[in-house]
């Protein structure tokens, strides 16, 4: 069944999103098709129609489809436009698997120094445990191989009575083992992981030139689009952040609105999921981007901060202004909320779910089994307007 609208809000019939994609090397082609495979099995659910067109270039570092959604009596058109940084991803993409270990010990000894890791463990301890997991990961496979090598080295010696050959066995036994947990983390895709831990103190550290003059380009993509559509304005414009794209899109937010003469339309909304935006604020030397944060935050720009506690590669329910010590009391736009995954699908099959820590993270962008107002096709395609007038959720800091 089609959802109701709320008493007297008007359908949303046009809508414009500009969506921004994590750290991941994967451009318009993958969003694309998982967005027209996911309305796929939305549509059922909602009791909605949705057809996707297919993408096209639509510019520098941009690429749109077309979404039609018919849900009971209302129609919405949406102009989906994935803005483009997957290359600045893939300059920033350590090469090989030996590069991302070996610059790992570097990131750890600076995180915890700056205090980012300590602060990480006091908001949030899921996410703290989640920037663990490729240093506890090495250590035990570490002490595993040297446990397997010297038991084996040990028993080849003693039963062929050859030192050597000892020697050369438990090598081989610790090869394996090493081979063996690379292939896990590979499976578990922790070197991704890794990669975007890298990442954001990179960015934290340096705020790469080249990611400022991007932001700049899709703030005055969005600004020319507001004026020059021959339509008009739409009567909803998101501006949608993934993962890391969440910092990307606070960074765009605040170059859009740099570009405001008077008061910004209250039509152009933030719309924010599976946020990370703490990791990249602890860095002491980012404080770039807690001035950012703080200009949207004071704003008023309707901004809706959804994450979801079963999600371990978020800061979950984390606001990320109390968490970065700003002080910023008035936020009239900021509403923090739970994704309420758990109403999105039965007992069992969200047990399921639970079991790969990335396939929850992407949850947010794919379908429910279950009707709820807040999957990401009724969001992003639906004749709802974006709720931002919502009780906020009680944050931690």
């Amino acid at each position: 069944m089609a959802p109701d609208l709320p008493r007297d809000a008007p359908p949303v019939r046009r809508r414009t999103v500009y969506y921004l994609s994590g750290f991941d090397p994967r451009g318009a082609r993958f969003y694309h098709q998982l967005y027209q495979a996911e309305a796929a099995l939305q549509a059922p659910v909602n009791g909605c129609s949705y057809t996707v067109s297919g993408r096209r270039n639509a510019g520098a570092q941009v690429t749109e489809w077309s979404v039609s959604a018919q849900c009971g009596d209302h129609a919405t058109e949406t102009r989906y436009a994935f803005l483009r940084w997957d290359d600045l991803v893939r300059d920033h993409w350590p090469g090989t698997t030996l590069d991302v270990i070996a610059a790992l010990p570097a990131f750890y000894r600076r995180y915890a120094a700056n205090g980012a890791l300590g602060r990480s463990q006091r908001s949030a301890p899921r996410a703290f445990w989640t920037l663990l997991t490729p240093l506890l990961y090495g250590l035990l496979t570490v002490l595993v191989a040297a446990l397997a090598a010297g038991g084996a080295g040990w028993l080849a010696t003693r039963g062929l009575g050859f030192p050597l050959l000892g020697v050369a066995v438990g090598l081989a036994v610790a090869a394996g083992v090493l081979k063996a947990a690379l292939n896990g983390a590979e499976r578990l895709r922790l070197f991704w992981l890794c990669r975007i831990l890298l990442f954001v103190l990179r960015w934290g550290l340096a705020r790469p030139e080249p990611l400022d003059q991007r932001w700049a380009m899709f703030a005055n993509r969005i600004q020319a689009d507001l004026t020059t559509d021959p339509q008009g304005p739409p009567d909803e414009v998101l501006i949608v952040g993934h993962s890391v794209g969440v910092m990307a899109a606070v960074a765009v937010a605040d170059a859009w609105l740099a570009l405001q003469g008077a008061k910004p339309s209250p039509a152009v909304k933030l719309l924010t999921l599976g946020g990370v935006n703490p990791m990249l604020g602890f860095v002491p030397e980012a404080g770039w981007f807690r001035d950012q944060l703080t200009r949207v935050g004071q704003s008023g720009m309707p901004w809706l901060d959804c994450t979801a506690p079963t999600d371990p590669l978020c800061y979950a329910l984390v606001d990320p202004f109390v968490a970065c010590g700003l002080s910023v009391p008035d936020r009239p736009g900021y509403r923090l909320k739970s994704a309420r995954f758990d109403k999105m699908f039965s007992p069992a099959d969200y047990a399921h779910l639970q079991r790969d820590a990335f396939r929850i993270h992407f949850q947010y962008l794919m379908s429910t089994r279950l009707a709820v107002e807040n999957d990401f096709f009724s969001l992003t395609a639906g004749p709802r307007a974006l709720p931002v007038t919502d009780r906020p959720a009680q944050a931690r800091a």
